[in-house]
């Protein structure tokens, strides 16, 4: 093997493995639709939330309507995992990461492809567009978080810092911030948005860290960690420091999402999804009957979440305790 086919292998990102479907589990109360048919590893909801997007182990990304969970569209050009989506916050348009090390623009009205972004050399584990929908935000197991231009497809700036490779990138809602998880250097970094500039460093998890959420005020991030860890963590932007430690998911967590209000959490992982508030760190509410739960987010509505059970391959969108 050459030197570079040696570097190359070093920053594969590892496949996520969904356990095999057994038979279709019963719906339990709270949960109103299943959708059928993919293996997914992220998903993400439009802003006016009647679409959601999943990104699959089986390399492509699937288009949804909530409100019957109809298959709209699929989105083949991966050709392997894809493993990020998002939706543009105003246009037609959304994204696609994927470990081939692409990633993608997409028209979801006609379901072809915009253009791809050229640079990233391993897996694209997370992508966002920011909150004015100019910018992309891409980062890699290539160890890099690298800033694109909608418009033109152009690289802005990259990113340099993180030690290992980064699972997530999230904007603060005003834009001005960037928030990247570093996988096995096992930090959250805050960056300024415009120039590039690293700003904070959150340290205390114990395993890889794979999802990043901020909060719709900005002023809190939630971060979750694999096995090992299996923790979520509610961080204070301001000061760097937890404000709590949220119960551990033994299998670790895959994804994390705030609510509209900022007042509660999803955390995802294992078998579980876990709703948290996050005034006072409590644990309102679990679901269980999911195999292999490798995500959750809310609706725009605040009352209803969409959650990927990967191992039996569907999505349920299940209703939230009012509490």
């Amino acid at each position: 093997m050459t030197r570079f086919a040696l570097v190359l292998a070093s920053l594969a990102a590892p496949a996520l493995v969904l356990p095999a479907a057994p038979e279709k589990a019963p719906r339990k109360p709270g949960e109103v639709r299943r959708f059928e048919g993919h293996a997914a590893i992220r998903v993400a909801v439009s802003p006016d939330g009647k679409l959601a997007l999943s990104a699959g182990t089986d390399t492509i990304a699937r288009l949804w309507e909530i409100a019957t969970g109809k298959e709209l569209k699929k989105f083949a050009a991966h050709t392997a995992q894809c493993y990020t989506v998002a939706f543009h916050p105003t246009d037609k348009l959304a994204l696609t990461g994927g470990d081939d090390a692409q990633l993608l623009l997409w028209d979801i009205t006609t379901g072809e492809k915009v253009r791809g972004f050229v640079g990233h050399v391993s897996c694209v584990c997370g992508a966002t567009f920011s909150p004015d929908g100019k910018r992309i935000a891409s980062g890699s197991w290539d160890r890099t978080v690298r800033i694109w231009e909608v418009e033109t497809g152009k690289e802005l700036f990259k990113l340099d810092g993180h030690t290992d490779g980064i699972m997530a990138v999230a904007y603060s809602p005003d834009g001005k911030t960037l928030a990247s998880a570093g996988g096995n250097d096992l930090t959250v970094r805050l960056w300024d948005a415009a120039t590039g500039k690293e700003l904070q460093r959150f340290a205390g998890h114990t395993a890889m860290v794979r999802a990043i959420a901020f909060s719709p005020d900005g002023k809190q991030i939630v971060s979750g960690a694999y096995a090992g860890d299996g923790t979520a963590r509610v961080w204070d932007v301001a000061t760097g420091k937890a404000v709590f430690v949220l119960k551990e998911i033994r299998a670790g967590v895959h994804g994390v999402s705030i609510s509209p209000d900022g007042r509660r959490a999803l955390v995802s992982g294992g078998t579980v999804v876990q709703l948290w508030d996050l005034r006072g760190g409590e644990l309102l509410h679990t679901y269980s009957n999911l195999l292999s739960a490798t995500d959750a987010v809310f609706l725009p509505d605040g009352r209803h979440a969409l959650a990927a059970s990967g191992g039996d391959k569907t999505l349920r969108l299940v209703s939230l305790p009012r509490k």
